[in-house]
């Protein structure tokens, strides 16, 4: 039974629309997904973009080809690679109520390949902008948050058979390379990829059919601590390789049995000076905390499984069943070892001086998960699902005293009605239980090889080069290494596993036979979130509090004002800190979704509308203080635990809620052979907190004013359109194409300055400008 929150795209329906990658894709047309950058006209190509929404955690966002898992084991929200959009067929998004062989507390994407055509078809495509083309700077600040500058792309794809009607194949090539300026920067910045795909499909009888994916896969793009390194041309070099396959029986009205096995491997290499050190904003660049993770590193992932669904062979009772066995590992060179400034608000404040253990790191896990399951046809109306998962997760890093084992028990169920009438109805609901994957990067907490950092005060009232850096005294200890002591930094032996509960229900209509409505909401609740505790520097004694007058987000209103309270640290416990991964505890320690989202699509033969609008809220406590992805989400491990001033008014709305969303596509096939495909994209603005700045004992601090998304940046809205000319010249056709990006120009805010002042509001970044490409795709 699919999935009640599952939207499926066709590259019928994304071929005739102006979009270059599943992330655009997911951007422009997916209601309730949010992505963590601009990535419309190029942007942002061959980078490590994360998708999230109001269902859940981008870091826990899950990717599968042809049902096989290709996610980062290390937590970073991404794919082990950058999937090339002309490859697939089919683009899946589940926002929920995940099938029985899914474990996926939020978004889940599976892309399936393109098959083997009955005869060789061939198609070489290519685009471009330059010059004029390109997105231009305005003419008053503040600059865009990133502008193309150049974009190229070319690709090729063959299909066909390999042995007649037993052995056909699928293989493509793609180079794609961008060029962009961020923010006010004044030399722009380049990214590449090339990549190299084959599909093979043998049907050796009627019964059994075998598939395997080959992808290679180079990237190069900016180095994210480019900027606060000095280096903003540095780059980080991505080379992946993936092998799947996959086989299935199906008999004539039978079951069916499947099986797979996948291996996947990336190499990341950052290439950038670390002896230079580096000075970040922390307003703007967010926490220091990732400096920890910058080394070279080798990420693999493998999966072995096989399933079984009896569901085309009985009638009313259907064995479902299946299991997987998982790894992941990956293995660092030595961490980075340097100094990082930490500006607040512009005023120096902190000194981190990185320490590294100079041997290799290494992380592993592994999962296994069984299913079993029954889907009863009760009525020819009326089909009922129940079944139960339960997953067994273990990981460690090599010579580490703690590790994670994890067991769980995660119960579905879910029901499909279809009383029929004039407008076909069919009502849906279902309840599934869910966990959050175990990710490696929660492994570096003990990691004897993990780097640790001591922390100084910056004595310089204003910035200066580290080189004259003035080291006041020492304020903190951080991990996540051990420096040589167990007791430093260690992961709980009773850590629990961070679960989801999760209803959702929905209504599919049509109203008009070629009109289909469909009406679905859904709420989460997830307990036992995870948080990096400072017991050796508790709050009740290490720090003194103090209030200050705020008259909160809404200045007109005196009922808003508020004091917020400021935690200010004794030099008596300056360096006694002491960590522990553990679980968040207290009034505040679970994490909310709930969202109603509507959607429609009405098609004839020359006209195709799609789309739809949602309405949601996404809360809880932010791992750190700010409005940044890695910052304002749930599921990430930063300050909270370990820094009083990040609990103030922590519980507020995450990076991925956007309030109201609304997407909203459009294809018209015109006279002589002319195509015009547009979507137009509507999303409110994303939350912050206004933050004031206090010079405290350890240095100037940022304490939020209120919680995040009691104000927001302005709302983005977006038209893209494509036009397209198709000529045929026998079994020969040339397809001339014009893209177009933000038609209207659109130059909303998108970032702000978060320590002005109660009645400021400083615009620092607007969304991209408007740009253009021109194509052609060349089929015989």
């Amino acid at each position: 039974m699919d999935s009640p929150l599952s939207s499926s795209y066709p590259d019928d329906t994304w071929r005739d629309l102006p979009l270059n990658s599943p992330y655009e894709l997911a951007e422009m047309l997916e209601p309730t997904a949010i992505v963590d950058r601009f990535t419309g006209g190029g942007l942002a190509i061959g980078q490590p973009i994360r998708v999230g929404g109001f269902s859940g955690s981008w870091s826990q966002t899950l990717f599968r080809i042809d049902g096989v898992n290709v996610t980062d084991p290390t937590g970073s929200g991404t794919p082990l690679l950058f999937p090339e959009l002309s490859w697939w067929r089919l683009v899946r998004v589940d926002s929920g109520t995940m099938a029985l062989d899914t474990n996926a507390p939020g978004v889940s994407f599976d892309f399936q390949p393109r098959m083997p055509t009955a005869r060789w078809a061939r198609e070489v495509s290519g685009s471009t902008s330059h010059f004029f083309l390109t997105g231009k700077e305005g003419d008053t600040p503040p600059a865009p948050i990133a502008r193309l500058n150049g974009w190229d792309q070319a690709s090729i794809l063959a299909s066909g058979p390999l042995v007649p009607q037993k052995l056909g194949g699928v293989f493509g090539a793609a180079f794609s390379r961008a060029s962009e300026y961020r923010r006010a920067e004044t030399l722009p910045v380049d990214e590449h990829a090339l990549a190299a795909f084959a599909h093979l499909v043998a049907t050796p009888d009627d019964e059994n059919q075998i598939r395997a994916v080959a992808l290679v896969q180079r990237v190069e793009y900016p180095f994210d601590q480019g900027v606060p390194f000095g280096q903003p041309q540095a780059s980080t070099a991505d080379t992946s390789v993936h092998l799947q396959g996959v086989w299935e029986r199906q008999r004539p009205r039978g079951s069916l049995w499947r099986a797979i096995g996948e291996y996947t491997r990336r190499q990341r290499t950052p290439d950038f000076d670390p002896t230079t050190g580096a000075v970040l904003e922390r307003l703007v660049d967010g926490p220091v905390g990732p400096f920890a993770f910058l080394s070279p590193a080798a990420t693999t992932s493998w999966t072995l499984g096989a399933a079984v669904d009896q569901s085309p062979a009985r009638r009313v009772h259907a064995l479902v069943a299946g299991a997987d066995l998982t790894g992941g590992s990956s293995v660092a060179s030595p961490a980075f070892g340097g100094t990082v400034g930490e500006l607040v608000n512009g005023a120096p404040a902190r000194l981190w001086v990185f320490r590294s253990p100079g041997t290799t790191s290494a992380r592993h896990k592994h999962t296994f998960a069984g299913w079993v399951g029954d889907r009863m046809t009760l009525s020819p109306t009326l089909q009922f699902e129940a079944g139960l998962r339960i997953e067994s997760w273990s990981g460690s890093a090599d010579r580490a005293l703690d590790g994670v084992t994890w067991w769980s028990w995660l119960p579905r169920a879910s029901a499909r009605w279809s009383p029929g009438g004039a407008w076909q109805a069919v009502v849906f609901g279902g309840y599934t239980r869910t966990t959050d994957r175990l990710l490696l990067d929660y492994l570096a907490v003990g990691d004897p090889a993990a780097s640790t950092a001591d922390v100084y005060r910056w004595q310089n009232t204003t910035p200066v080069p580290l080189s004259s850096a003035v080291r006041g005294p020492l304020v903190a200890r951080v991990g996540p290494g051990t420096a040589g002591d167990a007791a430093f930094s260690a992961i709980d032996s009773n850590l629990r596993q961070p679960t989801s509960d999760e209803v959702a229900v929905g209504v599919e209509l049509r109203p008009l036979s070629k009109l289909q409505v469909r009406v679905r909401g859904f709420a989460r609740r997830v307990q036992n979130l995870l948080a990096l505790v400072d017991y050796g520097a508790p709050v009740e004694t290490a720090y003194s509090v103090f209030t200050v007058q705020d008259p909160g987000g809404d200045v007109l209103n005196p009922q808003d004002d508020r004091l917020v309270s400021v935690y200010n640290r004794l030099p008596a416990s300056f360096g006694a800190d002491r960590y522990v991964l553990t679980n968040q505890t207290g009034d505040d320690d679970t994490a909310t979704y709930k969202a109603l989202e509507i959607s429609l699509r009405f098609e004839t033969d020359r006209f195709l509308l799609f789309g739809g609008g949602a309405a949601g809220i996404a809360e809880g406590p932010a791992g750190s203080r700010g409005f940044g992805p890695i910052e304002n989400d749930q599921a990430t491990i930063g300050e909270l635990g370990a820094n009083p001033n990040a609990v103030t008014f922590a519980r507020g709305r995450f990076f991925t809620d956007r309030a109201f969303t609304g997407k909203l596509a459009m294809v018209v096939k015109l006279p002589s052979e002319m195509r015009l495909g547009l979507i137009a994209r509507y999303q409110d603005g994303q939350p912050f907190a206004r933050m004031l700045i206090l010079t405290l004992n350890q240095g100037a601090e940022a304490v939020r004013a209120f919680a995040n998304g009691d104000s927001r940046f302005t709302f983005v809205g977006t038209l893209d359109a494509r036009f397209q000319k198709r000529f045929v010249f026998g079994d020969r056709t040339l397809t001339l194409l014009a893209d177009a990006y933000n038609v209207l120009n659109l130059s909303n805010s998108v970032e702000e300055d978060v320590a002005a002042g109660p009645n400021i509001r400083l615009s620092t970044a607007v969304q991209p400008p408007r740009s253009f490409h021109v194509g052609l795709r060349v089929g015989f």
